[in-house]
């Protein structure tokens, strides 16, 4: 399932507006836009970004793509340090559990806590081939 790239953090209206006439409305839209370093950068260009904001953009998206992760979740992980999938993959699921239980309960960043059983999966799945092409 695909969220709006509005839920994405750090999205302004402005650089929605710019994303919404390259005809990217959604995160899957944006990560078949942001696939290679040339599509980033010709992307980026157009949209008035450095490749740099762009390519945080698509990994916070493409850790939104895990089941049940969101808008929420993927910027609790991201401030767990875990700013992609293929970061995701090589964390151990206890530990990231930890530290987002740690981080939740300082900053509530999202409406609730994710369980260990979806951390542990959010990392098998990132471990999944067709997570790993972006990043």
């Amino acid at each position: 399932m695909s969220d709006p790239i509005s839920k994405i953090k750090g999205m302004t209206a402005e650089i929605q507006a710019k994303f919404e006439a390259e005809g990217i409305k959604n995160t899957q839209q944006l990560l078949e836009h942001t696939g290679t370093d040339k599509e980033r950068s010709t992307l980026a260009h157009t949209i008035g970004i450095t490749p740099q904001q762009l390519k945080e953009f698509a990994n916070r998206a493409d850790l939104m793509r895990l089941k049940g992760v969101g808008g929420d979740f993927a910027n609790l992980l991201e401030e767990a340090g875990v700013n992609s999938c293929k970061e995701l993959q090589h964390r151990k699921a206890e530990n990231l559990h930890h530290a987002l239980a740690e981080l939740q309960a300082a900053k509530k960043i999202a409406h609730h806590m994710p369980t260990l059983q979806q951390v542990t999966e959010w990392v098998a799945e990132a471990q999944a081939p067709a997570q790993n092409s972006h990043a």
